[in-house]
Formats: C-alpha cells, sequence, structure tokens
C-alpha cells in the first residue's frame, strides 16, 4: 500500500496510525483527518460510498476499556491466544464506528480502516518485542503447519497486486521481519506509555496481586453482533461490565449455532480493585458471570461464561463451574493450558459428589472415574458427566495439533531449538526415548501428543530409577488418541516421564525432559 501511495506523494511517506487507547480516561472519538477530504468514505463496488454509523453504547467507547482489551492480549505468552486475545479490542472497534466498518465484507472500503489497521500492526510489532523478552520469539514455527503455507488472497494474485514485496510475502509468517521485507519501521514502541521491557516489569508487579477474569464463549452469527455481561454476587450486586463484538462474515446463520470453542477473556481486575478487595472476592463463591444483552440475537442462546480467578504470585489459573448452572454452560471449552477447575454446589461449596470424569478404556468402552477438588486439566479433552442430569461439558486445554494420514502430530511439532517456541508439541509414541528434550522454565506449553489408534497414559516417575527399571507404573487416566497432555514447565530441573500402559515403558515409550532456566547473557 505505502508503494502505491508513494507514487502519488511528493516526497517521503509516512503511514499514519490511530492510537484509540488513548488518552487515558476519555471518550474514543476518530481521529480528526478521519473526517477530512477523501478520509471522511471510500467508494464501494458496484457504486455508492462507505458510511459510518456510531454504536451509542456510553459503557465500552472509553479508552481505558479498549487499553485493558489490549493489555489482556499482550499478558499472552503463545501466539495461538494472543491472536485469539487481539482480536477482541480489533472487532470493537469496528463495531464502535459501525456502518460499513461493522462488516467484514465492507470494512476495509472505510478509510479509516488503514488508520485503524495500522495501529493493529504496531500492537503486533510490539507483541514480537515482548515475545523475545520474554525468549519466545514469533518465528515461522509460531504457525501451525496448516497456517504456513496459506496465502492472503487477493494480494497474492499477480493481477491485483503489482507490487512484489506484499504479494511474494503473503504468507503469516512472511510478515513478521517488516522491516526487512517491507521496509518500515516505527519510531518508537508504545502502549500505556510503556516501552516492552517496561510493560513487562509492570507485569511482573502485577503478578504478585491476583486477578480475576470471565471467561465467555461466543456464539457464531452471520450478522453484527454485540454480548455484554456482567460480574454479580449475591452479596455485592453487579460489581462490573464488560463486552465483545463479533464482525459479521455475510452468512446466514443460526445464532445458536456454536463452533468456537475457544474462551474469550475479559480481565476485570483493575476495574474491580477500586472498590473491592480482590481476595476476599476469589473467596466468594457465588461471585458468577452472566450475559446481560445481546444484539441481533436472543439472549437464550449465549452460554454461560465461567469466572477464572489467579491466586497471588501464581500463573496457574482457576475455572468455576456453578452445578445449578451446568446446562448452561457451553458444551466445549478450550481452556488456558494447566488450569485448574473447581464445581461448585448451590451452597457455593466445592463437589465432586455428583461428577464423573468419562474415560475410554483399553476396550474402547466408556467408564467413568471420580474427580478431585482443583483438578488440574492436563489434557486437551476432559469429559465430564452431571449423574443427576446426564449433562456433558467437556473441558480441557486447546489442541494445539492435529493428527495426519501416518498418524503424526502436525502442528509445530519441532522440539526446542535456540528460538524457542512458546508452544512445543512432541509426538508421544515409543520412538520419544530417542529424543533429548530440553523446555524453558516459566510460561513454554510443552505437550505430549498422541493420535488415532494410540492408548496411553503420561505418568511422571520422582526417581531416575523408576524410569530406568519403568516401575511404579499404571494405566490410570490412558486414553485414546487424539489426545494431548501438558508437561509442567513452571520449575526448573530433570523430569522424567513415561506411558504407564502395559509394557509401553518397556519398549522405549519414556522420554527424559529438562527444564532450563532461560541463558540472559
Amino acid at each position: 500500500m505505502e508503494k502505491s501511495l508513494l507514487k502519488h506523494s511528493r516526497g517521503a511517506l509516512a503511514m499514519p496510525y490511530w492510537d484509540w487507547t488513548s488518552p487515558p480516561n476519555s471518550e474514543v472519538q476518530l481521529p480528526p483527518m478521519a473526517w477530512q477530504g477523501e478520509w471522511e468514505n471510500g467508494p464501494l463496488p458496484g457504486g455508492g460510498v462507505t458510511h459510518r454509523q456510531r454504536n451509542q453504547n456510553p459503557k465500552f467507547q472509553t479508552t481505558n476499556f479498549f487499553r485493558g482489551l489490549v493489555k489482556t492480549a499482550f499478558k499472552q505468552t503463545n501466539y495461538v491466544q494472543f491472536n485469539q486475545q487481539i482480536v477482541l479490542p480489533h472487532n470493537a472497534i469496528h463495531g464502535l464506528i459501525g456502518g460499513d466498518m461493522g462488516d467484514a465484507r465492507w470494512a476495509a472500503y472505510d478509510p479509516v480502516f488503514y488508520l485503524h489497521h495500522s495501529y493493529v500492526d504496531l500492537q503486533f510489532a510490539y507483541y514480537q518485542e515482548l515475545q523475545r523478552l520474554r525468549f519466545f520469539t514469533v518465528t515461522q514455527k509460531s504457525f501451525c503447519k496448516q497456517a504456513q503455507s496459506a496465502q492472503l488472497q487477493p494480494f497474492a494474485s499477480k493481477h491485483v497486486n503489482p507490487f512484489a514485496p506484499s504479494r511474494d510475502n503473503s504468507v503469516g509468517y512472511q510478515t513478521l521481519n517488516y522491516e526487512q521485507i517491507f521496509c518500515y519501521k516505527y519510531a518508537e514502541l508504545l502502549f500505556d506509555g510503556l516501552t516492552p521491557p517496561e510493560f513487562i516489569e509492570r507485569e511482573e508487579q502485577e503478578m504478585k496481586a491476583p486477578s480475576i477474569l470471565a471467561a465467555v464463549p461466543l456464539n457464531t452469527t452471520g450478522l453484527p453482533s454485540t454480548v455484554e455481561f456482567e460480574l454479580i454476587s449475591p452479596n455485592l450486586g453487579s460489581l462490573a461490565v464488560g463486552s465483545f463484538y463479533s464482525l459479521a462474515n455475510g452468512q446466514d446463520q443460526n445464532f445458536s449455532a456454536y463452533n468456537n470453542f475457544l474462551q474469550n477473556y475479559f480481565d476485570f481486575t483493575d476495574i474491580v480493585s477500586k472498590t473491592h478487595d480482590l481476595n476476599k472476592l476469589i473467596d466468594d463463591e457465588d461471585l458468577k458471570v452472566r450475559i446481560t444483552d445481546i444484539t441481533n440475537g436472543p439472549i437464550e442462546f449465549a452460554y454461560q461464561p465461567m469466572v477464572v480467578y489467579r491466586s497471588a504470585n501464581s500463573k496457574q489459573h482457576t475455572y468455576r463451574v456453578h452445578i445449578n448452572d451446568i446446562k448452561k454452560y457451553a458444551p466445549i471449552s478450550h481452556v488456558q493450558p494447566g488450569a485448574k477447575l473447581q464445581f461448585l454446589d448451590g451452597t457455593g461449596k466445592q463437589t465432586t459428589d455428583t461428577i464423573q470424569e468419562v474415560i475410554k478404556n483399553e476396550n474402547g468402552v466408556e467408564v467413568q472415574v471420580g474427580i478431585t477438588t482443583d483438578l488440574t486439566l492436563k489434557y486437551n479433552e476432559h469429559k465430564f458427566v452431571h449423574l443427576p442430569t446426564g449433562t456433558e461439558l467437556i473441558i480441557g486445554h486447546a489442541p494445539f495439533f492435529e493428527c495426519d494420514a501416518s498418524g503424526d502430530p502436525t502442528c509445530n511439532p519441532d522440539y526446542f531449538n535456540p528460538k524457542a517456541q512458546a508452544v512445543t508439541v512432541i509426538h508421544w509414541d515409543a520412538d520419544v526415548s530417542k529424543q533429548v528434550v530440553t523446555a524453558l522454565v516459566g510460561d513454554q506449553i510443552l505437550l505430549f501428543a498422541w493420535c488415532q489408534g494410540q492408548f496411553a497414559n503420561v505418568k511422571m516417575l520422582t526417581t531416575k530409577e523408576e524410569f530406568d527399571s519403568c516401575s511404579n507404573l499404571d494405566a490410570a487416566e490412558a486414553r485414546y488418541g487424539p489426545a494431548s497432555n501438558l508437561v509442567n514447565t513452571t520449575v526448573a530441573g530433570t523430569f522424567y516421564f513415561a506411558n504407564g500402559v502395559n509394557d509401553a515403558c518397556i519398549n522405549g515409550w519414556k522420554v527424559k525432559i529438562e527444564v532450563v532456566v532461560p541463558y540472559t547473557g
């Protein structure tokens, strides 16, 4: 685009961007240039020009609201979850402007689209620097194999795009080195007045206090849709409100359709900490998140969000499911890897009396097993059943892999390398013992994955002697693939793992993992 504009420019050209997260405590306003001359509207295919119709809900039009959404995205330490979160403020700006900007089919014809997306590009550059400082540099391997060849059309076509740099580099990972490939750079990388190192320093300080979030599943609809929700407590009433916006996709879909299993996170911490003690709110097990309004869709089709909390000085999140509302939750939920799950009864107390986990035994028959309170979600799929009603919920970490025709996981299957990835998938089979696996302590997501036809579990052994002799193993929690098991990488050290099913360990189905502290020299 810059090269096209340069043809009509009298000299050097800098692309402007619109920072809709500043100044603090202000209503978001379009920059003045958006209302000047040709910036006010653009031609539509088939005739006519674009128009804008601003969303009039004042609760979700402040720079503080949008800054909070971006901040939540920047805190994600793997690309998959960052991408999931950064799209929320991006969509919300489209919704705030409204009109053609609120519809994915026509948004790019409004000139303000480019002011908006130039800032989204800056946000990604900022995140790239955050990940470099975290030792999780975003590279080609941060993308699943399926996305490593997907060209962005029509920009990859010679018939549409005469400019080789963008035409030949339209795949996601090819845009990472933007300074070299596209010949531009930012005068500065700032968010909320902070450089990336300062953001990480603040993040480390905020980890010392607890946090409270809402995990909100979004239904699929062909219409632009705003979902509003509130954090409530029977003792305290409504504490805070939040909102997400879904762009229209131009398809006539049933609003009850549900295929977005990822949870969308809204962090209430900065809002409620001004008036309430966070630790007391976490102890309030009657605390819930409730959908209050949906545009272009009936509210009865909305799934109930979960309350999520993180204790002080911990990176682990805990999700709460209220059994009295169990039929209101999404049937499938992909949550933060390594999270805990609590089931609460009608009095708000933790219980497992009426909940069982369903797994398939070695004969392929589903059996029910008991669960513990504060259950750690180690697998990508935990299937729970509420015995009195038969309601089933599937909850687990997102499946960061797919199985190809040969039975291998295909998404980011590479092991540790000097440019460490925030998500590493290891094929869990009898050949795993041939590998030397190293992981970074902290936020790296390390998964053992196995595919169809394989029956396995992942047992951590306490000593090298047990590992060498394949002793103290059992088949508890074993399951058929496709499945993945999360390895705890929050503590440095040497750890031993084996498949406890039958003679799998003796046949080589075991591995030693070194979790190391990143070198900062």
